[in-house]
């Protein structure tokens, strides 16, 4: 592989980098120092600039899951052993809100395409969708007979797809009260292998298998 230095802004981190997340527009990284430390540089300019530096209380294991919101003005972070994530307000530099509700670990978290939800996976066996402007819990999905490992919205933020410790994807329709769907897509969910992650099409109707070889 061949590259070429980039132009772009030379950034100082505070540690040793772990881990690096650019937010959806690209315009924010979040540079992962450590175990606890988090720094987020606006990288939209030639110089870029140092946004916001946070660190999270360091308990038994490091952070796990440094996610941005679409717009890129929140940051969901959680730790390895926690049970309620944290959204930051990056505009602000203060957390806006710790969201309880699992009873174990939580394994993975997604916002929806607007931003306005945001659904969270946990080993306790249940998906919770989340009102991001509310900072509360709205729904809980349970259906899976083990940990719910990952999730993926649909392009209209309406349904979402959920895979399993169990071996199983389950469609979910976000209305009220919450149900799963059982209609095309019957015939991928009784061959989805839950390990591999699986998102919608972007129409809204397929949904497909991200395999990495």
């Amino acid at each position: 592989l061949r590259g070429q230095r980039s132009s772009g802004p030379e950034l100082t981190p505070s540690g040793k980098v772990t881990r690096l997340i650019f937010s959806l527009d690209g315009s924010h990284l979040a540079v992962v120092t450590g175990e606890s430390e988090i720094d987020v540089w606006d990288v939209s300019s030639p110089g870029g600039f140092l946004l916001w530096r946070g660190s999270v209380p360091r308990q038994t294991e490091p952070l796990k899951l440094v996610v941005f919101s679409p717009d890129g003005d929140l940051l969901l972070i959680t730790r390895g052993d926690s049970l309620a994530p944290t959204l930051w307000d990056l505009k602000t530099g203060a957390p806006r809100a710790v969201l309880h509700g699992h009873t174990d670990r939580v394994l993975s978290a997604v916002f929806s395409p607007d931003g306005g939800r945001l659904a969270t996976t946990s080993t306790d066996g249940t998906a919770r969708i989340w009102d991001v402007s509310a900072s509360q819990g709205v729904m809980v999905l349970r259906g899976h007979t083990g940990a719910v490992l990952g999730a993926a919205f649909s392009p209209d933020g309406r349904r979402l797809v959920t895979t399993g410790a169990d071996n199983t994807a389950r469609v979910w329709d976000l209305g009220e009260p919450p149900e799963i769907q059982d209609d095309s897509f019957a015939g991928l969910l009784r061959q989805a292998v839950a390990r591999v992650p699986v998102v919608f099409g972007a129409d809204g109707k397929q949904i497909k298998q991200i395999k990495l070889r």
